[in-house]
């Protein structure tokens, strides 16, 4: 029974990755992204006090945290400068399609809510669905801070990476707008154990 169930944890892992580089070959400017996201993460799940199997799900869903974008048009993703309303419109819908592709994976079924609300603003500002504050769960909000600062220290078509100093002030100013007091001081504290490795480097 014990090797059939690291066999069947193996398989979902697999094809986890699977899903990740499938991703990445079509998405290039994201390339690691998902590695440097979780990353990130488990630092933040330590703050918060998760369990080792908690937070082994918000690993997954780090890993997973973009997977809509495989159905995102490619010169959209691609795309080497500012994008218009309307492909900007179709990009905010890979949280809903990444939900879609998980939801009939019971092993997924908490994560799948944690990859749809990523996008998600404590003010209220976010997509898909708008929510705001306490209606955000802590795991998405851990998966948005790494997420955004993954994506400031990062080389993007349209901007160069900002400096490490640079993209924790970002994230600290956001405090009340996009991110919630709770998860800022996770953040912060988060980010002076670990300051080292806090960069894209996958």
């Amino acid at each position: 029974m014990f090797k059939l169930n690291m066999d069947l944890k193996q398989s979902y892992y697999d094809t986890i990755n699977a899903l990740t580089k499938a991703l990445e070959a079509k998405d290039r400017y994201t390339l690691g992204h998902s590695k440097s996201v979780e990353k990130l993460a488990v630092y933040l799940c330590r703050e918060a006090g998760f369990s080792e199997a908690h937070t082994e799900m918000v690993r997954i869903a780090a890993l997973l945290h973009d997977v809509g974008k495989i159905g995102i048009v490619e010169n959209i993703l691609n795309k080497p400068g500012k994008l218009s309303k309307e492909e900007y419109d179709h990009i905010k819908q890979h949280p809903v399609s990444g939900y879609e592709i998980l939801k009939d994976v019971p092993f997924l079924k908490n994560v799948r809510y944690w990859v749809r609300y990523h996008h998600e603003w404590y003010n209220g500002n976010g997509y898909p669905d708008g929510i705001s504050g306490r209606q955000i769960p802590l795991e998405a909000e851990i998966l948005a801070i790494a997420d955004v600062f993954d994506a400031l220290v990062s080389d993007r078509p349209y901007r160069n990476a900002y400096t490490r100093e640079e993209a924790y002030k970002i994230i600290v100013d956001s405090e009340g707008t996009q991110f919630s007091p709770r998860i800022i001081k996770l953040f912060k504290k988060a980010y002076e154990k670990n300051k080292e490795d806090f960069k894209h480097d996958f």
